[in-house]
């Protein structure tokens, strides 16, 4: 029996493939990633508790808090204003707003860090 080509090998894995992927094509794979990784979090969440103890662990929790704070406060503040607004410059009026948008960062991080 002759051996197959490296093409003839691919193509014979790539239907493999597809018919597996046909065959769970009816699992919703966006929930199911969203199930996996929400029970790595409650996992390391669990772990980081056994493992800091109570004390330590809720230190953890408020430095935590207060980083997705400053994130959500950075996202509403600079990202989403500049997703909405920068498309409707024209190409020449662009760079300037997003060297703003820039200044604008750097000046959070700064602040963000020094919170």
């Amino acid at each position: 029996m002759r051996p197959l080509s490296l093409r003839n090998q691919l193509t014979d894995l790539y239907q493999r493939r597809a018919t597996q992927i046909r065959a769970y094509s009816h699992v919703n794979w966006a929930l199911m990633d969203q199930g996996v990784i929400s029970g790595v979090n409650f996992l390391s969440g669990i772990l980081l508790a056994r493992f800091l103890g109570i004390v330590e662990f809720g230190i953890f929790t408020i430095a935590w808090l207060v980083i997705e704070f400053l994130q959500s406060m950075q996202h509403s503040l600079i990202v989403a204003p500049m997703m909405s607004i920068a498309p409707k410059y024209s190409a020449e009026e662009r760079p300037a707003y997003m060297g703003a948008v820039i200044v604008h960062q750097v000046c959070f991080s700064v602040l963000a860090f020094f919170v």
